[in-house]
């Protein structure tokens, strides 16, 4: 009878430590309120792009992506209601409402600064990662946080067949100058940029 209630109690010890718990980081601990910089892996339906991913302030970002081959060089510079894409020195502005909604860097961006303007970011703690499950205007997401360090690992909407990835979080100074767009569109450099999200 003793080892068979010492077996109930071991049972449910291992059950107990072997579940996911609650978690909740205060937002300023985490690297995504601040001025950023990291290594950026997109999958998107049946491709894969690769770049540095950097956050200026709330709203403003730069994607620049290093592959495939067709778009290294690429740069999307997100602020306010325009992005400015640029190309081997050419660049002109995109109302951010031409892009799809399917963009994933969009609805990425919103994420992050929802979370960035929030006081703490709550969801569930597993094996050191922080799992966040939410919706926004264009479907359901989920995002994984490093508990320790702050980083994002990888966010992810199923519903568009997206899933990012980051790695080589480094805070920045804040960058002021993201450049001005020229009146020219070259249409090399609009078909380079609508491949990304067609």
């Amino acid at each position: 009878m003793k080892r068979f209630f010492t077996a109930m109690v071991l049972s449910a010890a291992f059950l107990l430590t072997s579940c996911d718990s609650k978690a909740t980081m205060e937002s300023t601990e985490s690297i995504v309120n601040s001025p950023f910089e990291c290594d950026m892996k997109m999958i998107f339906e049946d491709q894969e792009f690769g770049g540095k991913l950097r956050k200026n302030d709330i709203g403003v970002y730069e994607a620049d992506f290093t592959s495939p081959d067709t778009l290294e060089g690429v740069v999307l510079s997100f602020n306010g209601n325009d992005v400015t894409a640029s190309y081997k020195g050419l660049s002109f502005t995109v109302p951010k409402k031409a892009l799809p909604v399917k963009s994933a860097l969009l609805n990425f961006f919103s994420v992050v600064d929802n979370i960035a303007q929030s006081d703490k970011i709550e969801g569930t703690e597993k094996d050191g990662v922080i799992f966040i499950n939410g919706e926004n205007e264009s479907g359901e997401y989920s995002l994984e946080f490093d508990a320790k360090e702050g980083d994002i690992d990888s966010f992810e909407m199923k519903n568009f067949g997206v899933r990012m990835e980051f790695e080589n979080f480094t805070p920045v100074e804040n960058k002021e100058d993201v450049g001005e767009a020229v009146s020219e569109s070259p249409a090399e450099v609009t078909e380079t940029i609508s491949e990304i999200f067609t």
